[in-house]
């Protein structure tokens, strides 16, 4: 039979960490993952995407801000640049639209995205491991 821990007993370092608790990402993922995405999706449209789903799940399960940090966080850093590149795509017809309009809205867009990381850094709340 195996042995039994005492009441109150600190579980030995490196093993498995107890019920209850799983392990979160740091602040500076949660943060860099919105930037990342932004500038993968300028490139490559698809990964961009999965990376702001991925983004917004991680800052959603985050402990370093409080609910309505987080909603403001995936406001400006994930559903404000979408609609403004599906609100481009979709509502615009190209004849009608001048050359440098396209790279203003993709400068906007990471403009969003790195001012909403940056007030994300900004206002975390650092929380030390119990």
């Amino acid at each position: 039979m195996g042995r039994v821990p005492e009441a109150g007993a600190v579980p030995p370092t490196g093993g498995p960490e107890p019920e209850g608790r799983r392990r979160r990402s740091p602040d500076w993922v949660v943060v860099g993952l919105p930037v990342l995405a932004t500038l993968l999706g300028i490139l490559v449209g698809a990964l961009g995407l999965v990376l702001r789903i991925i983004g917004v799940v991680v800052l959603c399960r985050s402990r370093h801000w409080d609910w309505n940090q987080k909603w403001v966080g995936v406001a400006v850093t994930a559903f404000l640049p979408t609609v403004t590149a599906l609100g481009y795509n979709f509502g615009v017809s190209a004849s009608a639209v001048p050359t440098y309009v396209p790279r203003l809205l993709t400068g906007l867009m990471l403009v969003m995205v790195v001012v909403g990381a940056g007030w994300l850094w900004r206002v975390r709340q650092v929380r030390e491991r119990a």
